[in-house]
């Protein structure tokens, strides 16, 4: 009874992480004053795109990141802060137009992480 019961449990929770699609994250300084951050990097968090809702979980962090999701027509439709206490967020983009979207993770030293996902 129990094999029964850990088989079904891995069963949707291997479907449930299957739906989701991480979005891959790439590197882009900007220079601030000359700082370049060690802190803001893609092992700080992981950012997964599941049935129109970014969710982004951080390992890491310890200054304020500010997350930008914009269009690919350059219109900033999300903007948020985000304290070094929080440990996920989940940002739903139900109701959004289809399209490619960027999301962009900058701190206070100018350092840019982003990535690019599509919006059925």
């Amino acid at each position: 009874m129990i094999g029964v019961l850990l088989t079904i449990v891995m069963i949707c929770s291997t479907t449930f992480f299957a739906k989701a699609d991480a979005v891959k994250l790439q590197n882009t300084e900007k220079k601030s004053d000359g700082v370049r951050s060690i802190l803001l990097d893609s092992s700080c968090f992981t950012v997964n795109l599941d049935n129109n809702v970014i969710h982004v979980d951080f390992l890491i962090l310890l200054r304020d990141v500010n997350i930008f999701i914009v269009s690919s027509d350059g219109r900033e439709i999300h903007q948020q802060i985000i304290s070094p206490q929080i440990s996920s967020v989940d940002i739903n983009l139900s109701g959004k137009e289809p399209g490619v979207y960027t999301v962009y993770f900058t701190d206070a030293t100018g350092s840019c992480l982003f990535g690019e996902f599509v919006l059925p």
